[in-house]
């Protein structure tokens, strides 16, 4: 599958597994005073900010192809959004410098992924060049992730039902507050990590979206988990909006210890 621009793409896209038929590129509602901001100084995507403003192909990095791209020789170690150290509980936090030792001396590193999806919340910072994108539809937002070939559905104006089953990305319910999407999720199953730590099923996600300007958006998660965490923390992630692609397919080969080979011949390990 090659890339192909994205101005030529149809307008529905379908997603088998659950056959939903997504429109894309409609405007929904009205937004704030940025609206005329976000219309003049990025024509391609003339929408008002606020509901139908997150739609498009997004990731970490702003590359024009983010296949073009080098990845960062070293991440930065993990924070919370106002730069403080992630409130571990004892155990985890001893598991966080068995990992760093571990990454020291090159043997695997506890709780480390293979083929599995990486689920909530760590799916929404995208591996380096392997985008997600947003596609905005009267009742629900559904993200596609290109990385594991995956989708999330985030249901508007709805319940979270009684007793989710735990899931890779749990059960998600929204709604607009001005320019902001607040989502909820629930239901996460405990066979993720964040970081490389695992987490319990009492893990509840509180997500805030809101597009800052014409091609950024931020995505502040608040986790909670008191088996995990000694308090509730936030984790800012900011995304790039990229054009002229689209996602195409990637999967992960199972037996290949985490390296995944896309459609078009190219293998990325399991820290890119």
């Amino acid at each position: 599958m090659t890339r192909r621009d994205s101005a030529a793409l149809p307008a529905a896209y379908c997603v088998a597994a659950t056959m939903v038929c997504l429109y894309g590129g409609a405007a929904f509602g009205q937004g704030s005073a940025n609206d005329a901001k976000l219309a003049t100084s990025h024509p391609a995507y003339a929408v008002a900010a606020g509901p139908g403003s997150l739609t498009g192909v997004w990731n970490t990095l702003a590359f024009k192809d983010v296949r073009g791209g080098a990845a960062p020789s070293a991440q930065p170690l993990p924070q919370t959004a106002d730069g403080q150290a992630i409130p571990y509980q004892s155990w985890a936090a001893e598991l966080v410098a068995q990992n760093r030792r571990n990454a020291q001396n090159g043997t695997a590193i506890a709780g480390g992924s293979t083929c599995l999806p990486d689920g909530m919340p760590s799916m929404m910072q995208p591996p380096i060049k392997h985008p997600l994108q947003i596609l905005e539809t009267p009742g629900q937002v559904t993200v596609l992730f290109e990385s594991d070939y995956t989708f999330r559905i985030i249901h508007l104006n709805e319940k979270h039902p009684a007793d989710p089953d735990p899931g890779y990305f749990g059960n998600s319910v929204g709604h607009w507050q001005a320019d902001t999407l607040v989502v909820d999720t629930v239901g996460l199953t405990d066979k993720t990590t964040v970081f490389g730590i695992p987490h319990s099923e009492d893990m509840h996600l509180i997500e805030h979206l809101r597009r800052l300007d014409e091609n950024t958006m931020e995505d502040r998660i608040t986790i909670d988990d008191p088996k995990t965490y000694t308090r509730a923390w936030t984790w800012l992630i900011t995304l790039k909006q990229v054009s002229g692609i689209s996602i195409t397919e990637h999967v992960c080969e199972p037996g290949s210890n985490g390296v995944d080979t896309g459609a078009d011949g190219s293998v990325r390990g399991p820290s890119q």
